[in-house]
């Protein structure tokens, strides 16, 4: 595997590299392949926030128009007149976007876009006016059963690793969506 042969010469003695800048936002691939402790690993804060966020509610929209399943039916080359039935929009939904950093922010602020309400949890509870009521993550189980869509934003750390899980899912909404972009 061609990382693990760089992480391999990184580690050899004598190798001048002492920083490394990426692309991307989790530590989790990164120290995943085992990069040396001795280097500095750096990202650009906030650069993919707009990007991913774009992702994000374009996979929301999917999710409540129904395109999968739509894709779907055009492949097997049916027509599915039920389709319609479950289809929603995001006006007058309300969104729990779960971790407020810049891609949390910049999701809230397109939910809003889409005449979403937005509520939001995360580590720290500080005003912000990205969102319109903000929880801490401890209240999250509490907030499953108001909304129709969660995006979980969160980075992956062992306070946040399995946030969502059997018993959130089972207090959801049975329309309810789920998009990760954490």
């Amino acid at each position: 595997d061609d990382a693990l042969a760089v992480v391999e010469r990184l580690r050899e003695p004598g190798s001048p590299v002492r920083w490394m800048h990426f692309n991307s936002i989790g530590r989790e691939g990164f120290d995943a392949v085992g990069i040396p402790g001795h280097l500095t690993v750096t990202h650009a804060v906030g650069a993919l926030a707009p990007t991913v966020a774009d992702h994000a509610l374009a996979l929301l929209l999917a999710l409540r128009r129904r395109l999968p399943d739509a894709l779907a039916a055009r492949a097997d080359r049916r027509w599915d007149p039920t389709l319609r039935n479950g289809m929603r929009g995001l006006d007058g939904d309300t969104v729990l976007v779960v971790g407020l950093g810049n891609i949390g922010k910049a999701v809230a602020r397109r939910a809003r876009a889409f005449g979403m309400r937005v509520i939001a949890a995360n580590r720290t509870v500080r005003p912000d006016d990205s969102v319109d009521a903000l929880y801490p993550l401890s209240a999250l189980h509490d907030l499953a059963g108001e909304v129709d869509a969660v995006v979980l934003c969160a980075a992956l750390t062992p306070e946040t690793g399995g946030i969502i899980d059997a018993r959130f899912v089972s207090q959801c909404r049975r329309h309810a969506v789920v998009v990760n972009v954490g």
